[in-house]
């Protein structure tokens, strides 16, 4: 604990580590994970968040991106405690065109949780969509 000028020492604070731990495709009508989708078929992005720090999280947001989408999915989460994982999935109505692409995926996109590691929050999912 560092000592303040008074001689008191100051809290410890334990600060919450949020991280796409796992994340993978899987077609909507589907459960199986996969890297390959046809265009035009909705699909969803999963993922496993953790908290890897010491401390509980509060609530964040989990987003999608990187498809040049206008709106981009997204799930609000409640808090995780140190050490939790929690699944959840993403929904993509449609695909872009034919051809290979990134996925990416932000724990705790709105930047409202003050974490040990601000620079480890994103993961990428490659793909291709196939006609």
């Amino acid at each position: 604990c560092p000592v303040l000028r008074s001689g008191l020492r100051s809290p410890l604070v334990l600060l919450p580590d949020l991280v796409i731990e796992r994340s993978w495709a899987q077609p909507a009508n589907g459960s199986v994970p996969t890297r390959t989708l046809r265009v035009g078929q909705p699909y969803y992005a999963c993922f496993v968040v953790a908290n890897r720090g010491a401390g509980p999280s509060g609530p964040f947001r989990v987003a999608g991106g990187g498809l040049g989408l206008t709106n981009n999915p997204y799930q609000d989460q409640a808090g995780l405690a140190a050490g939790a994982t929690r699944q959840g999935c993403l929904s993509y109505p449609n695909t872009p065109g034919a051809g290979s692409y990134r996925l990416g995926l932000s724990a705790d996109s709105l930047n409202a949780v003050h974490e040990s590691n601000e620079g480890n929050n994103d993961a990428v999912i490659a793909l291709t969509f196939a006609p």
